[in-house]
């Protein structure tokens, strides 16, 4: 097993872990709330609020006030640490949001960034062995080469958008139960997230 998908393997177990956590009945929270009017989606779900980050850098309107887990693990060889950051916010109609982020050492090499994207899709794809890969695209986001793609299983339908910039492999996903609003509530939350620059983009 190659390095880069031990590494997503974690990202995957340590985001299914979260989801399985949060997808409980006593789990939804609310939090107050600035009026973003949108008619695309559903009226328990037109106020957002703008959070911002120090560390990653990025801003980004959310239904609710994020939930935030960090973890650091040690890369094999003694490569230094990989520093993993979760963001999950829930709005009142049940969608999650998620922000991932895992930060590599200098000096690892992250030249093959479509690979990189490819493997995150792939592992959460595996993630559940119920999972359906319906869609997938790939693009450019803020600059960077992205990967879009949703997967639906019979609990749960998942939308994320991968990207890299700089030295941080950045996933933005928004989960629900139901299609329903998903595209809006995903146009939405993508559409508003901004990186705030603090490091030069990797070649």
């Amino acid at each position: 097993m190659t390095k880069p998908r031990i590494i997503l393997i974690l990202f995957v177990a340590l985001m299914s872990a979260t989801l399985y956590y949060l997808f409980r009945p006593s789990a939804f929270v609310t939090s107050p709330t600035i009026s973003m009017q949108d008619p695309t989606l559903p009226p328990e779900d037109i106020d957002w609020k703008e959070y911002v980050s120090v560390k990653p850098a990025f801003k980004v309107l959310l239904p609710t006030t994020p939930q935030h887990a960090e973890e650091s693990v040690p890369l094999p060889a003694a490569q230094g640490m990989m520093k993993y950051d979760l963001y999950l916010s829930q709005s009142k109609s049940g969608a999650t949001f998620m922000i991932s982020v895992i930060e590599y050492p200098e000096g690892y090499d992250m030249s093959n960034q479509q690979s990189l994207l490819e493997g995150v899709q792939k592992e959460m794809l595996m993630g559940n062995e119920k999972n359906k890969l319906v869609d997938s695209s790939q693009g450019m986001f803020q600059s960077s080469l992205a990967l879009d793609f949703m997967l639906e299983s019979p609990e749960i339908v998942t939308k994320s958008k991968a990207f890299i910039h700089g030295r941080r492999l950045y996933v933005l996903t928004v989960v629900d139960r139901v299609k329903g609003h998903l595209l809006s509530h995903f146009n939405k939350f993508t559409g508003t997230f901004e990186i705030n620059d603090e490091t030069p983009k990797t070649p």
